[in-house]
């Protein structure tokens, strides 16, 4: 056990919480539902689900829905006068994100604070999404028809037209999707999922990170993990966690491809129960150390004991849950003063699927197994009977019940409960499902009330939660473990993986790099995007702009046995990450060395948006695109019979080209990227991604450096993937779009750079403690020292933030960034690290560069290419020439200059006093900046030259 890992020891406390669930708009009315035990689920609207052209009541049918029953809030409006946040902000978001964004403040009041004035501003903000409202896939359809359409060249529409009338239809029918879908004129990003916790920080001016979780179901739990580790570790002074689910279109499809949905309602622990009904919910949970909630005097509303994270490993299949992953998140959410024989409740995540019941009961059963004495039972229950499946923020939804009714003194009676689930051995279980309201009164111990709550994702992601009732604030305040008197352990990088542009492994990414070669190129063939249409309303093709494609990747399915279809129609990103995933562990030896599998975890840092769900949304439109071109035809003079007969061609055509609904890994989902890890190498130490937008791969290195130090793992596979270079990427105002489609323009740096291009790529990172590492006689490939996040609500696009310093200036040898060859921002950065560098008494340049120019802008993984770069260079000791630098920009070449871009190779020519060589990455996502400091795993001899034999640094560090 790490030596720090009594940081997770620390208590936390709930100080907030706010709801807008189906059937309840508030906590009142949330209680109220479940003491009266009424139910939310119902029929969807139209505007949902139109029956006619997505529900067919026969199971098994592509692109339908069997079934029409979901939960959706009864208020699903934004009210401005309870939560206003600027304007602007307003106006640029998608609508599911305004509702988190009112769900937050609602918290933030019920912890009496002013939301638009939260103390302290040191606040994280982690919300369980994955995907937003209509506006985004809206905005995917509409753009992406055009690629969409050319599969009318398939059908036999050429018989009956001359060779002008084809291309008429072919505009028409983008025209008519066109025209009912109005494009977001905005930067498209606002509309990312990652807004619907960045809208919160920005609105409410907060300064900490923020990021979207997706662990699938587990989602908003896997947040409030993230948060309470970081507020235990003293990283963030609050957090801010919530949960937002939509119904709709996406999900009822997908889940009736899986067979997971019920056609009638959901009942947990029923007899009868045949699957999961799909509910909207938004739910928010204000959360502070004990230690800082009482002495700011805040509310207790409950508090956090524990929290226990895990994955199922191999598995059987992607919707297939597994016992023994559900019983060690359990096991390990107690320890030390948290017994799991105080337990009195347990919240379960019980989706009503016969499997998924009887699993989670099995699992509850062996980890209590000998806790309770043979007569004892506690009940159970799930809010799911009441609304349905809460999707990413069930588990939230499970917390916030599961306080109501320790509040209340109080356990609702379970609904829809005819006969108790026939598969389940009751008579052995610890537990019980209570038919009627049983009180739940303080123990005559004066121990707290104290439940545990489970979130089990698809694909096996696991979190059991224990909380204590606000009793238990005055056990615990005489025991508080301060977060900030403690030093944590340096992190030793141990493997690299990777699969970029022009470098499908990490020895041809070092060849890339120190050759200055230019790996971007056209687009491939079988990559072709459709037209776009500029603001002056003229077309445009991007697919002769160069870019970072990662061309002609082929993963060998013999290397773990993967069946040839399932790569065939999955998202090639999984893949890509399982390679780099392959290399890292092969760089390090545990493809071959025994290591510990249960406890080994898996974070992927990505934006949630790629090319497959840039195409799925063409797919789960396809019924609304036939309907529209069988009007296209008819108007052109068809009759009914003819143009259902090419509508249905051209639905074949298209599901041919993008058999995407035949995936069975769950690519729709960014946590597949984890999920592919974990069942392929049988890891059991929990998954998850995240999405702070280009910042993502150092939100994830900063949450797996959180992990092994709070001792949730003893190793992470920490990744970072991006593989999105659709229309969306071209158009958008990050990168250049058209303004930079020449591969001879300048890049970084440079005063006459216009931009950049997309990349695209897959990095994995390997990760164990310093002292495991040396322990285990580990090679060290670098040192992880410090990771720092920090926001300015105050700074839009383009712009730039630094965080705390990069440790001592003087020590810095290199310093990666992601400047993008947009000059203005660029010479910001420029100024912003000068001005850093006169202040803390710099006396030598510091070599700054980026990998933009080159590789393209890689987004949601750019800090993990940029980090892997840093790591070659220090081995290097030398510094490569900055890709695409011609004339610098002012600041560079002044006669002082602080800052020096490489023209050519150049070494690197002193380390530290100690023999040290350290460098810094910094990466940025509207005015959210991380900075990190690593450093070489060897010493510098009096030669000059490296060792990694030399000893390790003993000092405490940031980490």
């Amino acid at each position: 056990m790490s030596a720090n890992s009594t940081t997770r020891q620390i208590p936390l406390a709930i100080v907030g919480m706010a709801c807008r669930l189906p059937g309840a708009d508030n906590l009142d009315a949330f209680w109220s539902m479940l003491l009266e035990g009424r139910s939310a689920v119902g029929d969807l609207p139209a505007d949902r689900l139109d029956p006619d052209l997505y529900y067919d009541p026969n199971r098994g049918v592509t692109g339908k829905s069997y079934t029409r029953r979901g939960a959706l809030p009864a208020n699903r409006q934004f009210d401005p006068l309870r939560c206003p946040i600027s304007p602007s902000l307003v106006s640029k978001a998608d609508p599911t994100h305004l509702l988190m964004c009112q769900t937050a403040t609602e918290a933030l009041r019920h912890a009496d604070m002013d939301p638009l004035n939260p103390t302290p501003r040191n606040t994280g903000v982690y919300v369980g999404h994955t995907i937003g409202g209509g506006p985004r896939d809206d905005h995917d359809y509409a753009l992406g028809i055009d690629e969409t359409a050319e599969c009318l060249s398939r059908t036999a529409l050429h018989d009956p037209l001359d060779a002008q009338g084809r291309p008429m239809v072919r505009e028409d029918l983008v025209a008519s999707v066109r025209g009912r879908f109005s494009r977001h004129e905005e930067d498209d990003d606002d509309l990312s999922s990652r807004m619907a916790a960045g809208i919160i920080s920005k609105g409410l001016g907060l300064t900490g990170p923020f990021m979207a979780v997706n662990a699938a179901c587990a989602s908003s739990l896997q947040a409030l993990l993230l948060a309470c580790r970081a507020l235990q570790r003293g990283k963030i002074d609050m957090a801010i966690v919530g949960g937002a689910s939509v119904c709709g279109l996406q999900w009822m499809v997908l889940f009736s491809q899986a067979q997971s949905v019920s056609p009638t309602d959901s009942r947990p622990f029923d007899d009868r129960a045949d699957g999961l009904v799909v509910a909207e919910s938004y739910v928010a949970v204000v959360v502070k150390t004990l230690e800082r909630a009482l002495a700011d005097g805040d509310p207790i509303q409950a508090v956090i004991r524990g929290i226990g994270v895990s994955s199922d490993g191999r598995g059987r299949s992607l919707w297939a849950p597994r016992r023994e992953g559900q019983v060690e998140a359990i096991r390990r959410a107690y320890g030390q003063g948290v017994e799991p024989a105080d337990v009195q409740y347990i919240e379960a995540h019980a989706t009503g699927t016969a499997l998924g019941d009887a699993t989670e009961i099995a699992a509850i059963t062996e980890a209590f197994d000998g806790v309770f004495s043979p007569e004892r039972k506690i009940p159970i229950t799930s809010a799911k009977a009441n609304l349905g499946h809460a999707l990413e923020a069930a588990g939230l939804v499970g917390v916030v019940k599961t306080v109501l009714c320790m509040q209340n003194g109080l356990i609702p009676p379970a609904i829809n409960v005819e006969k108790l689930n026939a598969n389940i051995d009751w008579a052995a279980a610890p537990v019980y499902v209570p038919m009627a309201a049983v009180p739940w009164p303080a123990t005559a111990s004066g121990r707290p009330r104290r439940a545990g709550v489970n979130a089990f994702g698809v694909g096996g992601l696991n979190i059991h939660v224990v909380l204590d009732d606000r009793g238990e604030t005055t056990n615990s305040a005489p025991h508080v473990i301060r977060p900030r008197d403690r030093d944590d352990e340096a992190v030793a990088v141990i493997g690299l993986g990777c699969v970029l542009p022009g470098a499908p492994n990490v020895a041809e990414f070092r060849e890339l790099i120190f050759s200055g070669r230019d790996p971007k190129q056209p687009t491939p063939e079988n990559r072709r995007h459709g037209c776009l249409t500029s603001s002056d309303g003229s077309r445009w093709k991007p697919d002769t702009a160069p870019a970072g494609y990662v061309d002609a990747f082929e993963y060998d399915w013999k290397r773990h046995r993967i069946p040839p279809k399932q790569i065939e129609h999955a998202d090639p990103l999984q893949f890509m990450v399982l390679q780099a995933a392959d290399e890292a562990l092969h760089e390090s030896g545990y493809d071959q060395k025994p290591f510990n599998r249960r406890r080994t975890g898996v974070v992927v840092g990505t934006q949630f948006e790629g090319d497959f769900t840039f195409r799925l949304q063409q797919i789960l439109r396809l019924p609304h695109t036939c309907k529209l071109l069988r009007e296209v035809l008819q108007r052109r003079g068809f009759s009914a019979g003819q143009a259902d007969g090419l509508a249905a061609e051209f639905r074949d055509a298209v599901t041919a080209r993008w058999p995407l609904l035949s995936d069975e890994t769950g690519s729709f989902s960014a946590s597949s990227l984890a999920g592919r890890i974990i069942k392929t190498w049988d890891l059991m130490g929990g998954g998850a991604a995240l999405d702070s937008g280009a910042a993502s791969a150092a939100a994830a290195l900063d949450a797996a450096v959180d992990l092994l130090n709070s001792d949730d793992c003893d190793m992470v596979v920490c990744a970072a993937a991006q593989r999105n270079m659709t229309a969306t990427r071209y158009k958008s105002p990050r990168p250049a779009g058209p303004l930079a489609l020449d591969p001879t323009l300048p890049g970084p740096f440079d005063r006459n750079a216009l931009g950049c291009v997309p990349g695209e790529g897959a990095a994995v990172i390997l990760l164990k403690r310093l002292a495991d590492a040396r322990r285990d006689g580990d090679q060290v490939r670098a040192i992880l020292h410090q990771i720092d996040a920090v926001h300015d609500p105050g700074i839009a696009t383009g712009r730039i933030s630094l965080g705390p310093p990069f440790g001592r200036a003087d020590d810095l040898a290199f310093l990666m960034t992601d400047a993008a060859g947009l000059p203005h921002v660029d010479e910001r950065i420029v100024r912003t690290l000068s001005d850093w560098l006169s202040e803390n008494n710099r006396c030598r340049p510091l070599h700054v560069g980026s990998l933009v120019g080159q590789i393209g802008h890689t987004a949601g993984m750019s800090a993990a290419a940029s980090l892997l770069a840093t790591i070659l260079i220090l081995q290097q000791r030398t510094v490569p020439r900055t890709f695409g630098l011609r004339d610098p920009i002012s600041p560079l070449i002044c006669d002082h200059a602080l800052l020096r871009c490489a023209r050519e190779p150049e070494a690197i020519d002193r380390a530290t006093h100690d023999g040290r060589l350290s460098a810094g990455v910094l990466s940025q996502e509207k005015g959210l900046a991380y900075s990190i400091i690593v450093e070489q795993g060897g010493r510098v001899n009096q030669e000059g030259q490296f060792s990694d034999t030399a000893p390790f640094i003993t000092q405490k560090t940031c980490l």
